[in-house]
């Protein structure tokens, strides 16, 4: 039998803090985790370790910084509410969180875990503040969730652990096979002869567009996918399934927005520049980004890999006084080296992106899958 608890009264929260930035003893040689919000922004693995940056035993003694222990659950409660993950090792966070150590009497930290990940809008309903939402230590006791036995819990943490094992196998291949790929790319222009031309020459540029978001009917049961800078920095591999909105061809008539040709490659302009992604459909875009349509000049693997390993040039081209973008006109200028041929590096390459493309899609069916699962199992 289920039973209705307050997050209060399943484990003890707390929020993290910031040791002062300007104090350099907090930070310089700091060997204790501490982790931010930014830090699970892309992050896809259930347990983390350690953040970015570390603070010392001096920051630990002069502050209220708390040491969380391992197992903890991390819930980010401010920009953006709603990544999780479990502590690892013993660490610390900012204050962009709320950390939940469970009575595992109670609760499984793992099942915590799982609700908590599938529960983001009913946490954000409990969130306020003008300049950003933010979900209070008071709010977050008070969340509550219907638990099932400690038994029951088991077996449906085995269930989505069991994907969960699978995404992270997945993961890593795609990860160690999109590295043989750069390290290919890099050894063949430096042997191979080649030509430069401007980006702008070789191959056509689209950019994107935002139907008037006031338009309902631009919206409402759309089917086209729109992509934003967001649905890429959050995707871990190369290609793009699904959009997190769709337009209407209602939408796509009445908007600056452009249908993008299957298997072109989507760079982000604005926002975080020089993200990447290849629509596997016919998709729009909003405007914080630069899509080049690949041709028979260029391969698609060629034009991911020359643009992978030039981000740094893209961000170097941007200005705005607001925020950093790229103009599309100075982009069309960006020098690339073309190799005189191309029979080698697609024979060698293919391979590589086919295997890469059927695990985004082996994956997309793993997440429909653990969200079903999610959606019946935790209540």
């Amino acid at each position: 039998m289920r039973k209705i608890y307050k997050l209060s009264e399943i484990a003890s929260i707390y929020s993290g803090i910031t040791p002062s930035t300007k104090n350099e003893d907090y930070y310089k040689d700091g060997s204790i985790s501490w982790i931010t919000p930014k830090d699970l922004s892309n992050y896809t693995s259930k347990y983390i370790v350690k953040g970015e940056r570390s603070v010392t035993e001096k920051a630990l003694k002069e502050t209220t910084l708390k040491v969380l222990p391992k197992d903890t659950v991390l819930l980010s409660s401010r920009a953006p509410i709603g990544y999780v993950a479990i502590a690892a090792n013993e660490l610390t966070t900012n204050q962009g969180f709320k950390c939940f150590v469970c009575n595992e009497k109670i609760i499984k930290p793992d099942y915590l875990y799982y609700f908590l990940k599938s529960k983001k809008d009913y946490i954000e309903t409990f969130a306020n503040g003008t300049t950003f939402k933010e979900l209070s230590l008071t709010a977050a006791k008070n969340l509550e969730i219907l638990l099932p036995s400690i038994e029951e819990q088991e077996e449906i943490i085995n269930k989505l652990n069991n994907i969960d094992k699978l995404l992270e196998i997945n993961n890593k291949i795609k990860k160690d096979l999109i590295s043989m790929g750069e390290n290919y790319y890099q050894m063949y222009i430096q042997t191979k002869q080649t030509q430069e031309f401007e980006i702008g020459n070789v191959v056509d540029i689209l950019g994107g567009g935002t139907p008037n978001t006031q338009v309902q009917e631009y919206w409402i049961n759309g089917d086209i996918l729109w992509y934003t800078p967001t649905d890429v920095s959050r995707d871990e591999g190369i290609f793009l399934i699904n959009s997190s909105r769709k337009i209407t061809k209602y939408g796509l008539d009445n908007s600056s927005a452009k249908i993008i040709p299957v298997k072109s490659l989507m760079i982000t302009s604005r926002a975080t520049i020089g993200e990447i992604g290849i629509n596997l459909e016919e998709a729009t875009t909003n405007q914080g980004f630069i899509n080049i349509v690949a041709n028979s000049k260029v391969p698609l693997s060629y034009l991911y890999f020359w643009a992978k390993t030039n981000k740094w040039k893209f961000i170097s081209i941007s200005n705005g006084s607001t925020f950093k973008e790229i103009n599309k006109k100075d982009f069309k200028k960006i020098p690339i080296m073309i190799p005189v041929e191309f029979n080698e590096f697609i024979n060698w390459m293919n391979p590589i992106f086919e295997k890469v493309e059927n695990i985004a899609l082996q994956n997309a069916q793993l997440k429909e899958l653990k969200d079903l699962l999610i959606k019946k199992l935790i209540v």
